[in-house]
């Protein structure tokens, strides 16, 4: 039998409190004996508090050349409807080190809602963006040049105008995303460039419709997307930065079903409306309008960047898309290719409007109608290409 009693809670009603360990009510000047400031202030202090207080040293965002949404758009940037390559999985990614995926890159955990809203804010973007501007590559502005200029006259002048508005998007997207990383607004600092191309875009689709030569269709395309270009890397920019690493591929699977959904009634849009191109180029201006409001309005609101730092712009931040880190051989052969492949590619969508009209000869090209329906059917039939490449 054990005689030994069984230890008693120090706790217990009766029981004297045991022995304090020597010093052990010494009181640290400063530390033990400061107030609990939630307590002793008052709201009117704690506002004050508030107002007064500046952040020390804030982090400096990182840039949007290094995300791979942003390098895929820019890939992409050929294409007539934007960049539609999905990004490779990022190498500094919340899975492959011990990051938070549930955060974005600014540290905020989004709710639910909040996600729902991206993915909804990001297929519409893309469905508007896609649907105005496969209309306009792949039917209105082609049928336009050739009203204007006849079969080989539409022909050379629809090389100049694509050519020359690549160009232009190109240029543009190198100089936009350092700009918009040295961007500090209260809207955040992709926001309001998505906000500037969407209205400059909008502005000059309008105008389009009112070119009655082929120059002039020329410089308000090229200057049209220089626009687009702004919104694009922004929104792409936005995509990597306000999407958490766990909801990444969803929220990117949601807009590539909107891009190509965009795609499909982008060159219906086009077809139905190529008796009438220059309405169709102000409907199309009218979706640029909505794919900008639903950007802004839809996807939950950027945070401010006021307190990010900012650091001054060098010319090498300014270059930052161009600069390979260690170009090799293989590297170059990839550009190579990726060149010219992107060149293939573009060459058959942007002439298939000439290809299909003039199929007999300049002297015997098929009727509007004719062309329309067979078009239709090459569009549908890409896409349906399209998404079994996304299944595989």
């Amino acid at each position: 039998m054990n005689d030994q009693s069984p230890q008693q809670n120090p706790n217990e009603p009766g029981r004297p409190a045991p022995r304090p360990f020597p010093n052990s009510d010494y009181v640290r000047p400063g530390i033990d004996d400061r107030p609990d400031l939630d307590k002793a202030l008052t709201d009117e202090d704690k506002a004050a508090v508030a107002r007064l207080a500046v952040r020390q040293k804030p982090k400096t965002p990182p840039a949007a050349a290094d995300q791979p949404e942003v390098q895929a758009a820019a890939m992409g940037v050929t294409a007539p409807v934007g960049g539609a390559d999905e990004p490779v999985p990022d190498l500094e990614s919340a899975f492959l080190d011990m990051r938070d995926p549930m955060v974005d890159a600014n540290g905020d955990r989004p709710t639910k809602t909040q996600i729902l809203r991206m993915k909804i804010g990001f297929a519409c973007t893309a469905f508007f963006l896609a649907l105005a501007l496969a209309a306009l590559n792949i039917t209105l502005v082609p049928q336009e040049l050739d009203a204007l200029s006849g079969p080989v006259g539409g022909a050379i002048g629809l090389a100049w105008v694509l050519g020359v508005g690549i160009v232009c998007s190109f240029v543009a997207t190198i100089f936009f995303l350092p700009l918009s990383d040295h961007t500090r607004t209260p809207f955040g600092r992709r926001a309001p460039w998505f906000a500037g191309g969407t209205i400059l875009s909008v502005i000059f689709a309008f105008a389009l419709s009112a070119c009655h030569a082929p120059a002039a269709v020329g410089i308000v395309w090229a200057i049209m997307q220089i626009g687009i270009a702004a919104a694009l890397c922004s929104l792409h920019a936005s995509l990597g930065e306000r999407v958490p690493d766990k909801f990444r591929d969803a929220v990117g699977r949601w807009r590539t079903v909107g891009l190509l959904a965009g795609l499909v009634c982008g060159i219906w849009l086009g077809v139905l409306m190529a008796h009438n191109p220059a309405e169709g180029m102000d409907l199309c201006a009218i979706g640029l309008l909505i794919a900008g409001i639903v950007g802004l309005f839809v996807i939950p609101r950027e945070s401010s960047t006021v307190y990010s730092r900012a650091k001054p712009m060098t010319n090498d931040d300014l270059l930052v898309t161009l600069r390979v880190p260690h170009p090799t051989r293989a590297w170059r052969m990839i550009c190579f290719t990726r060149l010219f492949a992107s060149a293939g590619a573009v060459l058959a969508i942007a002439f298939v409007w000439f290809v299909v009209r003039y199929l007999h000869g300049a002297g015997e090209g098929l009727d509007v109608r004719a062309t329309m329906i067979m078009v239709a059917l090459m569009g549908l039939l890409a896409c349906a290409m399209a998404l079994l490449s996304e299944g595989v």
